[in-house]
C-alpha cells in the first residue's frame, strides 16, 4: 500500500485510540499485531456502501442512524464551523460551541488534553452548556422549520427526517454551509434551550418535549420564520 485516501475506521475506534495513546507514551508496540480488513470503495458508491459497512460491522453493538452518518459532508462542515467560529465571552474569553459529530467526542477531547490544567482549559474553551449533537441539530432545525410532529416522534425519527431532507435538497437546508448558517443554527439552539428551561419551570407534569417543540414551531409560524438570529448570537440570550 503506497497511499490511503479518505480512510475511515469502522468498528475499531477504541483499538486505534489505545494504540495512539501507547505511541504517545512511548510504549513498546514491536510485538503487537492487529488484525484488520481493508475495503476499497468506489467514490461513486461511498454514500451508499460506507453506512451499510458501518451498520453490519457493528451488529454486536447498538448503532444508531446518527452514528452511521458522522462522516457525511454536512456534519463534517458543521464540525469545521463549530471549531473556527468563536463566541465572544464575558469580556476577554472566546469560547466555542462544540458540535459532537461523533458520539463521545466531547469527553474524548477533554480526556486527551493531558494534565488537569490542560483539561480545564479545554472545558473553558468548550463549555458543556455549548455542546450539541447531530440529533440536537435536527431537533433545532425541524422545530423552527415548523415540523414539531416530527420532533415529537423522538430523536432518531427526527434525525432520519432531517437526513432525508438533506439528501433530497429540501427542508430549507442550503447546499453551501457558511458562517451565517452556523450562527443561525446556534441561535435556534439558544432559543430551544431557553424555551425548554421556561417550560420545565412551569412544571406542567409531563409532555415537556412536546410543549417546547410545538411552542417554538407556533412562534416560527406567527413570525413567518423571521427572527433576529444575529442579535441572539451576539448577546447569547433572547432578551436584554
Amino acid at each position: 500500500i503506497r497511499r490511503l485516501r479518505d480512510l475511515q475506521i469502522v468498528n475499531g475506534g477504541q483499538t486505534t485510540a489505545s494504540l495512539a495513546r501507547a505511541l504517545d507514551e512511548d510504549v513498546d508496540l514491536s510485538a503487537v499485531t492487529v488484525q484488520m480488513k481493508l475495503a476499497k470503495v468506489d467514490p461513486a458508491l461511498v454514500k451508499i456502501l460506507v453506512p451499510q459497512i458501518s451498520k453490519y460491522a457493528n451488529r454486536q453493538n447498538a448503532v444508531s442512524e446518527a452514528d452511521l452518518t458522522a462522516n457525511h459532508p454536512f456534519h463534517v462542515r458543521i464540525e469545521e464551523l463549530s471549531d473556527t467560529v468563536p463566541v465572544l465571552g464575558d469580556g476577554t474569553i472566546a469560547t466555542y460551541w462544540f458540535y459532537e459529530k461523533n458520539r463521545g467526542s466531547y469527553q474524548n477531547k477533554i480526556a486527551e488534553a493531558g494534565t488537569a490544567a490542560q483539561k480545564n482549559r479545554v472545558r473553558a474553551k468548550y463549555p458543556s452548556a455549548k455542546k450539541f449533537t447531530k440529533t440536537d441539530l435536527a431537533k433545532f432545525h425541524n422545530t423552527w422549520a415548523q415540523r414539531p410532529w416530527i420532533v415529537a416522534r423522538g430523536a432518531m425519527k427526527s434525525f432520519a427526517d432531517f437526513m432525508a431532507n438533506l439528501e433530497e435538497d429540501s427542508g430549507g437546508i442550503p447546499k453551501e454551509l457558511d458562517e451565517k448558517f452556523f450562527k443561525d443554527l446556534v441561535a435556534k439552539a439558544i432559543l430551544f434551550k431557553e424555551t425548554d428551561r421556561i417550560v420545565r419551570e412551569q412544571d406542567f407534569g409531563g409532555w415537556k418535549a412536546q410543549i417546547v417543540t410545538y411552542t417554538i414551531a407556533h412562534l416560527s409560524n406567527r413570525l413567518r420564520g423571521n427572527l433576529d438570529f444575529d442579535r441572539i448570537w451576539d448577546t447569547r440570550k433572547l432578551w436584554p
